[in-house]
């Protein structure tokens, strides 16, 4: 055999068991990357969109207003209900209707039995989303008007509304979002014309109107 093939197949033989390994950890290495890429993504898929903005309770106010006789108005409120956006700006409004206060208890049960019917239907709920870049372009001390787009579930009726708004940034974790003007919900929308004949009925009226406004005052916290 001549010299030089057989320097060349020795060569060979010794470079061989160096490619084998240096094949073998590239092929770890792909394994290793694939698995934590399939990990990783398995995981962001899995975590929903947590709460940036909560609000807070004893800083927020739900209200409507009833009108009797075509003349008297009356101001009630709910006294428990929750606010959420999340990281999206998804936003999510939780009323509980079990919670109106119109100042009068046995009012009160009557709204809850007969316009309500909270047995059957014991929360409402308002989810939208906001302006694209609403949140991000706020500064401290700065307010911006927008219309909230929705959906508002209510006695077994689903609705879309505007809400028109304005929010404030008191400070970079405090917001305050109130209504610029109310939000007008119509019963006839939300088969709530019976129960309110029945409210009118029952306490010696003409009528109550059937169309309510309704206005908020929102104080939401960075919950981050």
């Amino acid at each position: 055999m001549p010299t030089r093939l057989l320097i060349a197949i020795t060569y060979i033989a010794r470079l061989q068991p160096i490619m084998e390994k240096t094949m073998l950890n590239l092929n770890l290495k792909k394994t290793m990357l694939s698995f934590t890429l399939i990990t990783a993504l398995g995981t962001f898929g899995a975590i929903p969109a947590k709460a940036a903005w909560q609000s807070v309770e004893h800083a927020s106010s739900l209200s409507f207003i009833s009108i009797k006789k075509n003349a008297i108005a009356e101001t009630h409120e709910f006294k428990n209900f929750e606010a959420n956006v999340n990281d999206s700006g998804e936003v999510t409004v939780k009323i509980d209707l079990t919670s109106v206060n119109t100042g009068i208890d046995i009012r009160d049960n009557r709204m809850q039995e007969m316009l309500f019917e909270t047995s059957k239907f014991s929360e409402a709920v308002l989810t939208a989303t906001l302006p694209n870049g609403l949140l991000a372009s706020l500064v401290p001390g700065e307010m911006k008007q927008f219309n909230l787009d929705g959906k508002l579930e209510l006695h077994g009726q689903a609705r879309m509304v505007t809400i028109s708004c304005a929010v404030f940034m008191e400070a970079k974790d405090k917001l305050v979002v109130t209504s610029t003007q109310p939000t007008v919900i119509q019963a006839a929308e939300f088969s709530l014309l019976d129960g309110i004949k029945q409210l009118a009925d029952i306490a010696g009226l003409d009528a109550i109107a059937s169309a309510i406004p309704v206005s908020f005052v929102l104080t939401l916290e960075d919950m981050k």
